[in-house]
């Protein structure tokens, strides 16, 4: 035994081996080969820093941050393209704006909801708390923001008992550069990543901000005013408007974060053309100067500026010198083919095809241009859904809390009186002919209601129907008072059919018959030579409508 108390014997049994460096190489070799070869580097791809980490992460620097939304605030600015493209999605997006449709039971509250909203919707200083904007324009504002800033802040404000609406932009909202890991760029979340409140620039700082351009330091506590999430009702005080692409996004980025060196490119190609087509309209020679050539003083020489060129000049240069014309040659086909390619990079980030982008289909044929627009829809409807649900829906709770304070106060009625739909504007039909015979045979085949047709176009079915009852009853009505005013002058006896034709459904043919028959009154019987007629087009109506037609027209009106 030794000193240390370690025996010097060495132990019996079989010889126990220890993991070699081959062994080793070879257990890491087989784990590198399980992996994902994506996972792996190579000198075809682009190497990217920064990886791993929530998404709020990728932008926890207030400096980049602030950096990312001024860039794309630029580009929109200056750029030839970027800006048209943000304008053009918005309007195919809101267009005129929504319809709302309250359900509450009471068909009189209904009606004084709907005027409320669209009389104040068109006043701006009803609804906007500047007095700049109408609701619609509002609306406009706040999803261009989203797409060009990244997210937008919508705050209720109390104005002497009226609700009206402040926008924020992305840089009224803000605080300390990583205060704690629950506040991230003003907005502070709670263990749940819910948000609790929002950290608001003072009002002060806000307006001298506006005065003196943005700020790119952190601010500090002492500037902003912390503004609940919700109130006591569970209406939020603050609408954050954004397009997260993760779990963990917090504050909204720019659509444009992945084409700033795209439009940039655009613009210098654009930009080589221009100059492509002066130096082409131009006069520019270059000189060749062989081996004779000296410098030197020579008398017998007249070399001119570009600008001293006129008709008629004969060029006499120096000895050795040989003057050459410079054209310069760029393939036009290849340079279309490039523009049009980083337009369609720069659209797809918006949701515009080049069609609607540019707004012309050269490009492409009728049927391209139809899966296309199609396909933008599906998006614009989607977006439209986003803004109802983060827009249109906090507004209507709050405007009906201010307009109904007692039926708000009852937990039943409150229910009833928050009950409703927003309709936006539906989208122009590209073949008119196709698309409504499709519509027609829907309907007719009981593949969908009419409601839902028609809810698909942006129509209110309700609203369609009254309007076409309304429409048939003042045609008849003048109908039948211009017959009794034609008999008390004349003496001849019209029927209001007669003053009809034309204005009966299509498909409908009606035959008036003798006229002296159908003036006779107090009668329930329709003369036998007067016939309602369904023509060979009937088919491409619906049925209740050629059912209506024919039971309005069957009706003898004494």
């Amino acid at each position: 035994m030794s000193k240390r108390g370690r025996s010097n014997s060495k132990p019996s049994g079989p010889k126990q081996s220890k993991p070699g460096i081959w062994s080793m190489f070879k257990g890491m070799k087989n784990w590198i080969r399980a992996n994902y070869g994506a996972a792996r580097d190579n000198k075809h791809r682009r190497r990217r820093l920064d990886l791993g980490g929530t998404a709020d992460a990728h932008y926890r620097s207030a400096w980049d941050f602030w950096k990312l939304r001024e860039e794309a605030r630029a580009m929109d600015r200056d750029d030839m393209v970027v800006g048209q493209m943000v304008d053009r999605a918005v309007r195919n997006i809101v267009r005129k704006g929504p319809r709302v449709s309250p359900d509450t039971g009471d068909t009189g509250l209904d009606e004084e909801i709907r005027t409320r909203f669209k009389e104040e919707g068109r006043n701006p200083r009803a609804m906007d708390m500047s007095w700049r904007h109408t609701l619609n324009e509002m609306r406009s504002l706040a999803l261009r923001h989203v797409i060009v800033d990244g997210d937008v802040f919508v705050l209720p404000m109390d104005d002497d008992g009226r609700i009206k609406l402040s926008i924020r932009e992305g840089q009224d909202i803000g605080s300390r550069e990583n205060q704690t890991d629950r506040i991230i760029h003003g907005v502070e979340l709670d263990n749940f990543d819910r948000p609790v409140r929002y950290h608001l620039v003072k009002e002060d700082l806000r307006r001298s901000r506006r005065e003196r351009g943005g700020r790119r330091d952190p601010l500090s506590l002492s500037e902003v005013v912390p503004r609940d999430h919700l109130d006591s009702d569970g209406l939020p005080l603050v609408w954050h408007l954004l397009d997260p692409k993760r779990v963990t996004q917090t504050r909204g980025v720019t659509a444009f974060k992945s084409v700033f060196d795209t439009a940039t490119q655009l613009e210098d190609a654009v930009f080589a053309k221009l100059i492509q087509t002066q130096i082409s309209s131009c006069v520019a020679l270059f000189i060749e100067r062989d081996g004779s050539f000296q410098f030197g003083d020579q008398d017998e020489t007249n070399t001119l500026a570009t600008e001293e060129i006129a008709p008629g000049l004969i060029l006499k240069g120096n000895k050795g010198e040989k003057p050459h014309a410079f054209a310069p040659r760029v393939n036009d086909a290849e340079w279309r083919q490039l523009i049009l390619f980083l337009l369609r990079i720069i659209g797809i980030n918006v949701g515009l095809p080049l069609s609607l982008g540019l707004l012309t289909t050269a490009d492409t044929t009728f049927h391209g241009y139809r899966g296309e627009i199609e396909q933008a829809r599906i998006g614009f409807d989607c977006v439209q859904e986003w803004l109802k649900l983060r827009f249109d829906t906090p507004l209507y709770a709050w405007k009906v809390r201010e307009w109904f304070p007692a039926r708000w106060a009852n937990e039943r009625m409150r229910k009833g009186l928050l009950s409703h739909e927003w309709q936006y504007p539906g989208f122009p039909y590209v073949d008119p002919t196709k698309d409504v015979e499709a519509d027609v045979k829907t309907i007719n085949h009981q593949l969908s209601s009419r409601r839902r047709v028609l809810a698909q176009r942006g129509l209110d079915h309700r609203q369609v129907v009254q309007e076409i009852v309304a429409d048939n009853e003042f045609m008849y009505m003048q109908a039948i008072a211009s017959s009794d005013r034609i008999a008390a002058a004349t003496g001849r006896v019209v029927d209001f059919r007669e003053l009809l034709v034309g204005g009966v459904p299509p498909g409908v043919s009606v035959s008036a018959g003798d006229p002296v028959e159908h003036a006779k009154k107090d009668t329930d019987v329709v003369p036998e030579d007067h016939e309602i007629e369904e023509s060979e087009t009937q088919e491409s109506l619906p049925d209740q409508t050629a059912e209506a037609s024919r039971n309005g027209l069957a009706q003898e009106v004494s």
